[in-house]
Parts: structure tokens; C-alpha cells; sequence
């Protein structure tokens, strides 16, 4: 196991255990956990955790927002799961029947995050070889001209061949196999094999977005092959992969492993690419090109009007994690067109964060949330936006609701001023892939360079006009609210559920835990006030100074005893300080009686409350920790509540 592996060990544990995840995958910065009862989820307990920026139900996922470790945390996640959470994808297919934008939406993020990396490296090579060309330092024709432009556009040009791989592993199906598929969609020889060719012998679907000219047939079946191949695309490969899963799944279950090693994917690729070339590619091409299309058609409408809707709704989207469908639609503009000139506008929604954080660093003098805005920053300047939203900005609506104002801004500069970004690359040094490659025009740079300045402008100003110690302020009452419950007695701590008492196992009184006592004390558990001292002394009620009403019940059945063997050393109504004594009993002459002496020892006010159990098994002492409670949070408050 890594480093991580504590942190692991929670998130599984809280998320309902290893049985309770059907699958387990990462984004940029949350873990997704696809669960069969999402009512299992501890929610208090994981947003009370170091370093938990949101914890949240969105679609068909729970997902914990951790950072850009999450990488790391996920390993030690998936070594804990070994396959049991991945073995179950029939069951969730079958769950997930009707969501299908859920599960386009999750088959997007775990195809696409792993090729991120690589994508925006080589985006960022592309920018710096447009820079070189501005300046005069590659000269047109040269061999290192060519060697770096083949650097920066091997990615997006040999897309397909990066996400089959991908795709095969959020399929669960042979990699290789998926290797194979994309590298066949962008296999030269069949661009220029299909798709040139003197005599067109008709064309299907004229004069729409969708016509296509027919120049082969497959046993007399038109091959309606896209202008350009599927270079640089994502939904026909990723559909691809994911009938050829299903063709791998059908030969696996029915050809015996010491042939099928060879067998079921030869027989899984001469099935499927043929019916991917004829039928799968063509229809997720043509469902591309209507999304773009509709989208392209709201741009020309209005690019302005277009480009506010889209800057309002994109930070909203990052909360929820909704915003992955839009991947698609800027790398068919750049497949299609060599440049985004639609999605551009959200380019700069990221340097708003730092704005934000900086505005807040400056003015705050709460020391917890002054630490929150240093990492926010360098994470909004790499195009990571997460941190500044949860940590800074979206604890207080207002500041969210500035940030989206300077996305709007810098965004709809940035149309105003016609920009288009050439590359796919994202951090602050991605602005130079807004350097035309073609004739080395640097008024793009200039442009977006303006765009961030406004975009970082608008929150910071608005931010430190109506600056306030909300955050903080609100932080200090969370903790405020959370109250420890200690240890009232010495001995054995067990789960409530264990009781033998059903009205406290079942949870009827409250929740909290068993004591097994080994002493013949019970001390005060917090300071506040005994509000009922039963006549007979075997139960106690106490309200505490925050109010929360506990109940410390001695024994099973034990009111028969009528008061025997129970000596109160406090009586109600008294005021109580944490580990007075508050009775004592003679256990060996209870237990000679016949009774139990489990105790439970709950809170009974419970509703709207969160129960963060320290010990619930083994050996615990006077005073030690025994459960924590506060209030169920909001959003606002969970994210405050994070050290």
C-alpha cells in the first residue's frame, strides 16, 4: 500500500465498505464511487476528514473532492477494492438503465482524466512552437521545426488510439484490444483508402450537416467515411470500444480460456471494427457533428449571448461535476477547424479563483482560512479550480456568485476580442497557445492576457469592497457546535447495535454506544445540567451546555431492582462539570441478581444531528473520547468544518 493507505481505508469504510462499491474511479481532483446504497454513505464523518474539500451525491456517483493527490489516493483505493468493485459492471449497467447522460457523463470523466496530463503537455508544446514562430526562432520548413510540430500535434491527431486504451479499462475489456480499435480508426491507409477516391458513387443525406459522400461499399453496405477520418475525435472511439466490450464479454463466457487467449480477440476485432466502420462510427460522428452544430448555431446567433450562458453556467457545473460533456464539443472545433473560437470564453473562468483567493488572503485575519487561499491560488494558476471553489469562494455565496461575474467578464472579452486558442493547453503558461501557429500573430496573446487580468480583477475588487469575516466567522461556530461526549466508565465499548436491549439496538432511543463496565463508577461524560435522575438510580439524563441530551442507562432491565445496589452521589437538576462522579453501584452483587450490566450511553435528541463515533470496540477509560456531535452541516459549513 502507498502512502495514502490510511486515508484509503476511510473513504472505503465510509462510503458503506467494500461491498457497498460497485466501481471506484478519478477525476482530476474527486473520487467517484458508483455505490449500491448511497444511504450507507457516512457523510458527516467523511466531510469532517482532513483535507475533504466536498463530499456530495451527483448523478450515479458519490464523490469526494480531495485535491490533485487524488491520483495517489485512488491507488491505495484500488488496491484495497482488488477487484471486488470492479466485477460488478453488468449490475451497474443494469441499475443505471434510463441515465444515460449519468453514465455518459462518468464514461467521459474515466476515459478522458487519465489522457489529461499528456494532452496538455503536448497543448503547451504547441503554444511554445507557435511563440518560437512569432519570434522568428523556427524558420518555416526546418527540420526542427518539423520534429516540434510533431511533438505538439501527435496527441490530437492520434486521439483515438489514447482513449481506446482507456476506454478498454473503463470497459473492462482486453486494453490492447482497444488499442487496436482506435489505432484503426486513424490508420492512414484507411483515410486515404475510403475517403479519396476520383468517383463518388452517391452521396447520402444531401444538403444536410450530415452528408456524406459514398466512394466503397462493404458487401454492397455504403462506408459512409467522415471528411477527414476520425483524427482527433472522442465519441466514436469511446462508443467503439464499448460495443467491441460487449462482443469480448459474449466470446469470453464461451470459449475456453486455453484457446481463448488468441481466439476471443481476433474473433472480438473481426466482428467489431467492420460494424464499427459501418454503423458505430458514422452514428456517434453524426452525433458529434449535430452537437457541435447546435452549439455552433447558438455561437452565430449571438457569440456574446452564447458566451455569458456558457461562462455563468461553467463554474456551477465544476461544483456539481457536470462539466466533462463539454470535452467533446472544443475537440471537435479543433479537429474540425484547427482552433476552439466557442469554448474559448471558459478559458480564463479559472484565474477568477485566484482573484478571489488573493482578495481574501489580503483581508481575512482568520488564520485557517488565510492558509486556505496560498494553495488556492497556485491551483487556479495550473487551471485547477476546486480548491479556490471549496475552499475559498463557495463557503460564502456571495464570493462564488463574484467569481462567476469575472468568468463572465474575462470570458466575454475574450469573444468580443475574437480570440481563438490553438491548443489544448491549460495553466497560465497556456496563453501562448493563443499565438496563431500559422503566421505567428501574437493579438491572441495579447487578448487573453487582457481576459485574465479582467477575470482575476473582478472577484478581488468585489471581494475586498464587501469583505466581511463570514468564512471565519461561520468556522468558529461550527466548532463551537461540535461537542465531546468522554468516556463515563472504564471497561469494554461495543457498537449500540449490540445491544441486547432491541429498544436501544434498533436506535428507537438515539444513537451512540454499549459500556461493559469494570468499575463501579460513572463519571460526568460533559459539563451541563442532570435533567432526570431516575428514582430507581439506574439511569441518567443529561442535557449539556450546547444542548445535547444524553442518556447513560446501567444495566438491562435494572429499574427491577427498585434503587438496589445504586448509590447517587448527584441528584437532578444538579449542575455538573465533565468527570465529576455522578453514582456508583456494586457490580458483582448486580450481576449475582442476574442482570446485565451493558450501559448504553446515547443521545437522545439526535434528529439533525451527527454522531462522529471515536471508539465503538475494545478497551476504553474514564475520560477517553467517546463520540463527537454536531449539527448536520450545509455545504458552506461542511467545507468550513475541514481543517
Amino acid at each position: 500500500m502507498g502512502q495514502y493507505k490510511e486515508l484509503a481505508e476511510q473513504f472505503v469504510d465510509y462510503v458503506g465498505g467494500k461491498e457497498n462499491i460497485i466501481k471506484a474511479s478519478h477525476c482530476l481532483t474527486r473520487l467517484r464511487f458508483v455505490l449500491r446504497d448511497f444511504n450507507a454513505v457516512q457523510q458527516g464523518k467523511i466531510s469532517q476528514m482532513k483535507g475533504v474539500m466536498k463530499a456530495q451525491h451527483s448523478g450515479n456517483e458519490y464523490q469526494i473532492v480531495i485535491g490533485t493527490h487524488v491520483g495517489d489516493v485512488y491507488t491505495d483505493v484500488q488496491k484495497l477494492l482488488d477487484s471486488t468493485g470492479d466485477n460488478d459492471l453488468e449490475e451497474q449497467e443494469g441499475k443505471n438503465k434510463g441515465k444515460i447522460l449519468d453514465r455518459l457523463i462518468s464514461t467521459l470523466t474515466q476515459s478522458m482524466t487519465p489522457v489529461l496530463g499528456v494532452m496538455s503537455a503536448a497543448g503547451l508544446m504547441q503554444g511554445i512552437v507557435a511563440l518560437l514562430i512569432a519570434l522568428n526562432l523556427l524558420p518555416d520548413g526546418s527540420g526542427q521545426l518539423i520534429i516540434f510540430r510533431s511533438m505538439a500535434n501527435t496527441v490530437l491527431t492520434f486521439l483515438p488510439i489514447f482513449l481506446g486504451y482507456t476506454s478498454a479499462h473503463t470497459f473492462k475489456m482486453n486494453k490492447f484490444v482497444g488499442l487496436f480499435i482506435g489505432a484503426c480508426l486513424v490508420l492512414p491507409f484507411l483515410d486515404t483508402g475510403l475517403a479519396e477516391n476520383t468517383t463518388v458513387l452517391y452521396t447520402l443525406f444531401k444538403g444536410t450537416i450530415l452528408e456524406t459522400e459514398i466512394f466503397h461499399t462493404f458487401f454492397g453496405l455504403p462506408i459512409m467515411y467522415p471528411p477527414g477520418g476520425y483524427m482527433a475525435t472522442v465519441l466514436p472511439v469511446i462508443f467503439a470500444v464499448y460495443f467491441a466490450s460487449k462482443v469480448e464479454h459474449f466470446f469470453k463466457k464461451r470459449i475456453p480460456e486455453i484457446v481463448g487467449f488468441a481466439l476471443t480477440p481476433c474473433l472480438t476485432m473481426l466482428i467489431s471494427f467492420p460494424l464499427i466502420i459501418l454503423i458505430i462510427g458514422p452514428i456517434s460522428n453524426f452525433l458529434g457533428l449535430l452537437l457541435t452544430s447546435a452549439v455552433m448555431g447558438l455561437y452565430n446567433m449571438s457569440p456574446i449571448i452564447s458566451s455569458i450562458f456558457i461562462c455563468l453556467i461553467y463554474q456551477p457545473l465544476i461544483v456539481m461535476g457536470l462539466h466533462w460533456p463539454l470535452m467533446p464539443i472544443q475537440l471537435t472545433n479543433f479537429a474540425a477547424l484547427g482552433y476552439d473560437p466557442v469554448l474559448v470564453c471558459i478559458w480564463v473562468s479559472t484565474f477568477t479563483q485566484f482573484g478571489a483567493a488573493l482578495a481574501v488572503y489580503l483581508k481575512t485575519k482568520n488564520p485557517k482560512t488565510k492558509a486556505l487561499c496560498p494553495p488556492a491560488m497556485v491551483s487556479a494558476l495550473f487551471h485547477i479550480m476546486e480548491p479556490g471553489i471549496y475552499g475559498v469562494t463557495l463557503p460564502v455565496k456571495k464570493r462564488f456568485a463574484f467569481a462567476m461575474l469575472g468568468g463572465v467578464a474575462g470570458g466575454t472579452l475574450l469573444t468580443l476580442l475574437n480570440a481563438r486558442n490553438y491548443t489544448l493547453s491549460g495553466s497560465i503558461l497556456g496563453v501562448v497557445g493563443f499565438i496563431n501557429p500559422n503566421n505567428g500573430d501574437i493579438s491572441g496573446l495579447i487578448s487573453v492576457l487582457l481576459a485574465i487580468l479582467v477575470a482575476i480583477a473582478v472577484p478581488f475588487v468585489l471581494i475586498s469592497l464587501t469583505f466581511s469575516e463570514e468564512a471565519a466567522g461561520s468556522e468558529t461556530e461550527v466548532e463551537k457546535k461540535t461537542t465531546e461526549i468522554y468516556s463515563p466508565m472504564k471497561g469494554i465499548v461495543k457498537p449500540l447495535e449490540q445491544a441486547k436491549d432491541e429498544i436501544f439496538s434498533e436506535g428507537f432511543l438515539g444513537e451512540g454506544v454499549i459500556i461493559i463496565p469494570e468499575t463501579e463508577k460513572v463519571l460526568a461524560p460533559c459539563s451541563g445540567k442532570i435533567t432526570t435522575f431516575f428514582p430507581t438510580s439506574h439511569a441518567i439524563g443529561i442535557t449539556n451546555d450546547d444542548g445535547v441530551e444524553l442518556l447513560i442507562h446501567i444495566g438491562k432491565d435494572t429499574v427491577r431492582l427498585e434503587g438496589k445496589y445504586f448509590y447517587p452521589l448527584k441528584k437532578q437538576n444538579d449542575r455538573i462539570e465533565a468527570g465529576e462522579v455522578l453514582l456508583s453501584f456494586d457490580r458483582e452483587k448486580i450481576m449475582a441478581e442476574g442482570y446485565s450490566l451493558e450501559t448504553p450511553v446515547i443521545v437522545t435528541n439526535n434528529k439533525g444531528k451527527e454522531l462522529l463515533i471515536e471508539k465503538s470496540d475494545g478497551q476504553i477509560d474514564y475520560g477517553e473520547s467517546l463520540f463527537s456531535v454536531s449539527p448536520k452541516l450545509s455545504v458552506e459549513e461542511e467545507v468550513l468544518a475541514v481543517e
